[in-house]
């Protein structure tokens, strides 16, 4: 295999982050993208899954705080049960979203 300059640079350092040799990452990853293990993405959609994944972590801390309001009042107010509810149908859209574009992704 060659690879340009920068190229280079871009293997040598990702298999320096695996704590690899570069011909052992490149080998690694070509054979689990050959097998259907590993699925590229772009950079733009990485950008995109990885705010969707923020975006659930903090909508589950919120829920958790959400549960230890409701754990430390008396009655919990139908209020704060609707906002629980909503919140956890809104986790359950975003999974949903995610795994659906990582299906597209699949599909490419």
């Amino acid at each position: 295999m060659r690879f340009s300059d920068q190229e280079m640079a871009a293997v040598t350092a990702a298999a320096s982050r695996a704590g690899v040799a570069p011909a052992a990452y490149v080998a690694e990853k070509a054979v689990a993208v050959a097998r259907g293990e590993l699925a590229p993405l772009p950079a733009d959609e990485r950008e995109r899954l990885r705010v969707l994944l923020v975006t659930r972590e903090q909508l589950q801390q919120i829920g958790a705080t959400l549960d230890r309001i409701a754990a430390t009042s008396s009655s919990p107010s139908s209020a704060t049960e609707n906002l629980a509810a909503t919140l956890e149908q809104t986790v359950r859209r975003l999974d949903e979203t995610v795994a659906e574009l990582l299906r597209r992704q699949e599909g490419r």
